[in-house]
């Protein structure tokens, strides 16, 4: 007790009690009064404390007191060998009564002294190992649980490969569908270009060309639908693969606490507009006129346009349809600042047959500076086009490097 006097005169919140036996050698009435009210004690100054006991007393109060937790040393009952394994939350029970036997005590003694024992404390007993049974039950399912969690992610990864390698493969499909057509295009121009040609030198009127200028504007507005359509499944591709590698399941899952107020979502398949986050797991969204409360994994994340044309450019695209005198319109002057490379040529492309037909000879180019690529893959393309005769920069005041003019063969 002095001992115990020392340690209680010094105890702090940073120190590690350690108790063997607390209560014993008295009377254990007295003595688990007076373990209780020390564990009081080292409870309030927020101290670590670890205690040993035998008091059924003492491990009631574990499951009491808040603050306080029982453990045990596993002990199996068939061999009455210990196991070396803690169990936490589960005080442990004696097992004296069957050593005692084991030790050499007879058998009419043993059982003598477990009828005793039977009357005083047989529901303590039953409840001790019951809650053993339980904690041990527990055990087992969880480590299933957990076995077959890691079976269900295994399994999940390999579809999730599997659709990778099924994405990917049709990814090069499209690849090759969207070159084919573009090829297509390229030698139907030039097909086309001759045949204006002809008409001309023969005295004919271009208008006859209609058909074919339908067809050149049709297959090209595939062309830009497709590619459209391979950007965004290539994103996707992607994404799936950056997914698989970080270990994630769904790459455009949301979490609420990740949203924000105005931030564009999709909800199966509709745009929304996320108003505010209801709690961890739901939030508020507008969808047409309706307001909606709805659980954020049932949202997902619209994919990223890649950089297209702004839409004030569309007013430089030019028109292929007949007018009321039964001609086609081209515009004198083109501006394809800000296009990608592909989207400037299909541009350039579409104004070529459209001035060809219209007899317009010559036409400006606007493709800005900036680091040169858009021109100089304008100029390329051009080198390679048998409609055109002459293409050069503009003069200082007309625009310098930003600007291309171009002459076609009449």
């Amino acid at each position: 007790m002095r001992i115990i006097s020392d340690i209680t005169a010094s105890a702090t919140e940073r120190s590690l009690v350690l108790l063997d036996e607390l209560g014993a050698g008295t009377d254990p009435e007295e003595g688990c009064a007076i373990a209780m009210a020390l564990l009081d004690s080292f409870l309030d100054r927020g101290c670590m404390t670890i205690i040993t006991t035998h008091h059924g007393v003492l491990k009631n109060y574990g499951y009491t007191k808040p603050g306080c937790l029982n453990a045990s040393m596993e002990f199996n009952a068939r061999s009455l060998s210990p196991t070396y394994r803690i169990i936490m939350g589960v005080p442990g029970e004696s097992r004296a009564l069957e050593i005692a036997g084991q030790t050499g005590i007879p058998g009419k003694i043993v059982e003598v002294a477990r009828a005793y024992l039977d009357d005083e404390r047989s529901d303590y007993t039953a409840l001790m190992r019951s809650l053993g049974e339980k904690q041990r039950e527990l055990d087992l399912l969880e480590r299933e649980r957990r076995q077959q969690l890691q079976k269900a992610l295994e399994s999940r990864r390999n579809a999730d490969l599997e659709h990778l390698r099924i994405r990917q493969k049709e990814l090069e499909l499209r690849r090759q569908g969207v070159a084919e057509l573009s090829r297509f295009l390229s030698e139907s121009r030039k097909t086309f270009e001759n045949l204006v040609r002809e008409l001309r030198e023969s005295g004919k009127k271009v208008e006859e060309a209609s058909n074919g200028r339908e067809m050149l504007h049709n297959v090209s507005n595939e062309i830009q639908r497709q590619s459209d359509e391979l950007a965004r499944f290539e994103e996707e591709t992607e994404d799936l693969e950056r997914m698989i590698k970080n270990g994630q399941t769904d790459s455009r899952q949301i979490e609420a606490r990740a949203l924000q107020a105005g931030q564009k979502v999709l909800y199966h398949g509709r745009e929304a507009t996320v108003l505010r986050a209801l709690d961890d797991k739901k939030v508020l969204v507008q969808v047409g006129a309706l307001r909606l409360p709805v659980a954020a994994d049932a949202l997902s994340l619209p994919h990223k346009e890649r950089g297209r044309a702004s839409s004030d450019k569309t007013n430089y695209i030019v028109e292929l349809s007949d007018n009321a005198e039964g001609s086609s319109r081209a515009s004198p002057e083109l501006d394809v600042r800000g296009m990608r490379l592909t989207e400037a040529i299909e541009v350039l492309s579409r104004q070529i047959d459209a001035a060809s037909l219209a007899g317009l000879g010559s036409f400006s180019v606007i493709h800005g500076t900036g680091e040169g690529i858009l021109a100089k893959g304008i100029h390329d393309w051009l080198k390679t086009q048998t409609a055109v005769a002459d293409y050069y920069f503009a003069r200082p005041e007309d625009g310098g490097f930003g600007k291309t003019w171009i002459h076609l063969k009449t």
